[in-house]
């Protein structure tokens, strides 16, 4: 991973020389990883010989982009910090720099909260009275964001895309992030956020250090391994009576993976059909495994009640009760600081998904994401000169001028830049009760304040994972062991689709997911399981699936909806 040192190197060239390079990774199938490199050219049959690429400069835009107070937009944004006591957005930094740099105002008076956000939305929709900024039209407007453009509710943004020439260039440098921001008609429906250095990993499994270095044992590489593991805990630890394996209430453990399959209603594309996790074979293996062990003892014996997942508060990790689990990379220094206090010696650390036969390779890691769409829709209510002035306001969010601010806040306050010129969270940033902010304050509330989070622009997608400890940082290379491979990329199905695939697969996962935790307790012999596939084929899943493929074959069409627009 590039230091990000080199991000304050680019700032003072781009003012210099108007240069913007390419930052981001694509995933197939060359890596765009340091600034001013291109792709690798086509292969032909005469070696070709590559040229230096053009520069790519930016037009200068002379701030402020109005009289201060003379523009304002209206803005519907739910707010997600009442809970801290913030009230208006104009309270958070990022829309202060952005009125003091720009000139323009936003009036946030028509944010609801976020518990009344869909249905505000909808009333919004039926009054016609849409604000010109709307947060999220991809996650509110319900049918679809084809729709948000063709029923002239919000601008397609593609054809603005040279007012913002900014989030031009961003798209133009990643063809992954160009396709994950437009719909399948090809629109732009509002402004994505597009993201440099995905975040690849984010939750893994974890295991009991302290119990490996006890009873002299690696950490496992395949099921076989961990049984053993857990059957050693099993018979010396008490506190491991109920089981030393967590499995939630819908008999998720992390260890799907070692089959090759996801949670049981994870969509799969193997050989190019899109399939689900619970009709491969590999799910018939893992209900078997998990059958086995729970009938030895080794999976928590009440999972049926368990919640979703652990998290530091969980009391049975508290007291020990676990070998291994599931858990966010952001529980594990918590864990092992606070553990230890009623459990000596606790330690756990992550561990690789263990597979069935030692060289398998894991290929169910999740898709990167480059880009998510629609994060704010500009409305059609914004006109006339307003419009070239909306595009300016939110093209500086993709520019290399805004960067750090977007990323990590002001400096002193929620960031500093080390010796080597690279930007680092405070301490108050991360931990803001520790520096004497009220309790509810957290770093995800601290983000959303002091810089931008979920949001139109340019965002370094892994930022969290910088200012984390080693131990902390092992989960990467631990938890992104194998390949996406079989994995779903991010599609979109219509309205329409929507509401049929949502009927189908709701009776589906209701009777699958009772199925499996009877397979596991075994309250339901496995010798049903032909007539458990039979059952669900008679429930219409063929249909699920062939929506969800047309789905995929509408987004593999995406690429040549923006033909002659990537660099």
């Amino acid at each position: 991973m590039k230091k990000l040192s080199m991000i304050s190197l680019l700032l003072v060239l781009a003012l210099m020389l108007g240069l913007l390079a390419s930052c981001a990774k694509t995933e197939e199938p060359a890596k765009t990883e340091a600034p001013a490199k291109t792709e690798e050219p086509a292969k032909t049959e005469e070696p070709a010989k590559t040229e230096e690429p053009a520069k790519v400069e930016v037009p200068k835009v002379e701030y402020p982009l109005v009289d201060p107070g003379s523009v304002t937009f209206t803005v519907w944004w739910p707010n997600e910090l009442t809970a801290v006591g913030v009230e208006d957005y104009n309270e958070r930094y990022w829309f202060q720099h952005m009125e003091q740099l720009t000139g323009v105002h936003l009036d946030f008076s028509g944010s609801p909260s976020t518990n009344a956000a869909n249905e505000q939305y909808n009333l919004m929709l039926v009054s016609g009275d849409m604000a010109e900024f709307v947060y999220k039209t991809a996650q509110y407007h319900q049918k679809g964001q084809d729709n948000a453009v063709e029923d002239n509710w919000v601008y397609d943004m593609m054809k603005f895309l040279d007012d913002m020439p900014n989030l031009k260039l961003r798209l133009q440098e990643n063809e992954n992030a160009f396709i994950q921001a437009i719909t399948d008609s090809g629109y732009l429906c509002g402004l994505p956020m597009v993201v440099k250095s995905p975040q690849s990993w984010v939750n893994g499994m974890t295991i009991r250090k302290d119990l490996l270095d006890k009873y002299n044992m690696a950490v496992p590489e395949t099921m076989a391994d961990l049984e053993a593991f857990l059957t050693k805990v099993l018979e010396n630890e008490p506190a491991a009576e109920m089981g030393p394996l967590f499995m939630n209430a819908t008999c998720f453990t992390g260890l799907e993976g070692a089959f090759n399959i996801g949670n049981y209603n994870t969509y799969l594309v193997k050989d190019g059909k899109v399939t689900i996790s619970f009709l491969e074979e590999g799910f018939r293996d893992y209900c078997t495994m998990m059958h086995d062990w729970y009938q030895k003892g080794l999976l928590w014996q009440d999972f049926t009640s368990a919640p979703m997942n652990l998290g530091v508060g969980g009391s049975p990790f508290r007291e020990g009760g676990f070998g291994a689990s599931y858990e966010c990379f952001v529980y594990m220094d918590a864990m092992n600081a606070s553990v230890p206090q009623t459990v000596p010696g606790f330690k756990i650390v992550p561990m690789s998904v263990p597979m069935v036969n030692k060289g398998d390779v894991l290929h169910t890691l999740p898709s990167k994401r480059y880009a998510w769409p629609g994060q704010l829709g500009i409305s059609t209510k914004v006109t006339g000169d307003k419009m070239k002035i909306a595009c300016q306001y939110w093209d500086y969010g993709y520019s290399e001028d805004a960067f750090i601010l977007a990323n990590y806040g002001p400096e002193g306050k929620t960031m500093y830049f080390d010796d080597n010129g690279d930007p680092h969270y405070t301490n108050l940033a991360m931990n803001p009760t520790q520096e004497g902010m009220e309790d509810g304050w957290n770093f995800n509330g601290m983000q959303k304040m002091w810089m931008l989070l979920d949001a139109a622009f340019w965002r370094l997608g892994d930022r969290e994972q910088y200012d984390i400890s080693d131990e902390e940082k092992a989960c990467g290379p631990a938890w992104t062991k194998g390949d996406s491979e079989y994995a779903m990329p991010w599609v979109s199905t219509t309205a329409d689709e929507g509401a049929e695939l949502s009927s189908i697969m709701s009776d589906i996962q209701t009777y699958v997911q009772e199925c499996l935790a009877k397979f596991i307790v075994g309250d339901m012999p496995l010798s049903e399981y032909d007539n458990f596939i039979k059952t669900i084929k008679g429930m219409n899943i063929d249909r699920a699936l062939e929506i969800q493929g047309t789905a995929l074959d509408r987004y593999n069409n995406r690429a040549d909806l923006i033909k002659g627009l990537i660099k």
